[in-house]
């Protein structure tokens, strides 16, 4: 996969405290490229009290989880993972100082579908979107995240009708242009339910984390088994607000047809 450009800066010996800062942190002066994931819980505004406390504790140990294994299982540098939390969002950033890299991409993606799987087997749903781009500024210890990546996932992770994780559409160009097929186990192509003006339903064509596979993985490689947990997991959901229905429908379809196109070859008898 070619290295996208995003202006990495080489380190300077005659760097102020600021300039430090920068390097390690990114400023609107000196951006540091990265990948940026914005996601939130589905059904979190009616969670009861004993649900509230099963995700506290079920974030606390996924995203604490993910982040030990980053660098064996995703080959991520755990140093430059940040994550952010506010309220039932989560935004997990990783910033490079070098231009991002096939790897790179392979490594967050896996992250994300990880992401995914783990919490639905918890019963915890979550939509998002994620990019790449440049950075302004990441520092974990001010909570403090922003730049045009931020916003380009922002933007976008509220607009879907379902569960899961896509790619925004700048990012959903570049990965098909720079590496069309080496990213087939991770992500896959599909018309993506969005909500448009006025609550109008659209769709459009874009990468998403083909968190399916991953659940069939989880279920010893069986697709029988993984369609069983999702119908079980998404009947099994307590709190169902009004009007959302359609987002656990869509999944169901989602998991269908990544289930046609992936992996029902490898299912077990």
């Amino acid at each position: 996969m070619a290295s996208a450009d995003l202006n990495a800066h080489p380190p300077d010996e005659t760097l102020t405290i600021e300039d430090e800062l920068a390097a390690t942190r990114g400023s609107p002066s000196r951006p540091l490229p990265a990948l940026v994931a914005v996601l939130d819980a589905l059904g979190a505004s009616v969670y009861s009290r004993e649900e509230a406390q099963e995700f506290l504790d079920a974030r606390s140990q996924i995203l604490r989880l993910l982040k030990n294994v980053a660098a064996d299982v995703f080959k991520m540098n755990p140093e430059d993972f940040s994550v952010f939390i506010f309220n039932d969002s989560i935004i997990m950033v990783y910033v490079r100082r070098q231009p991002l890299t096939g790897d790179d991409l392979n490594g967050f993606c896996g992250l994300l579908r990880s992401f995914e799987v783990q919490f639905l087997l918890k019963r915890i749903l979550f939509r998002g979107a994620f990019s790449f781009g440049e950075v302004y500024r990441v520092e974990p210890g001010t909570n403090t995240v922003m730049g045009p990546a931020i916003s380009d996932a922002a933007a976008w992770y509220e607009r879907a009708d379902w569960l899961g994780i896509h790619a925004t559409p700048r990012t959903s160009i570049f990965i098909r242009q720079v590496d069309p097929d080496g990213l087939r186990h991770v992500l896959i192509d599909y018309a993506v339910p969005l909500k448009g003006k006025d609550k109008a339903k659209e769709e459009m064509n874009l990468k998403a984390i083909n968190w399916p596979k991953g659940l069939m993985v989880a279920q010893n490689k069986d697709s029988k088994l993984a369609k069983a947990a999702i119908h079980a997991i998404l009947g099994g959901i307590r709190s169902l607000p009004a009007g959302s229905e359609s987002k656990y429908f869509h999944a169901l379809e989602f998991f269908d047809h990544c289930a046609e196109a992936t992996f029902a070859k490898q299912s077990q008898p």
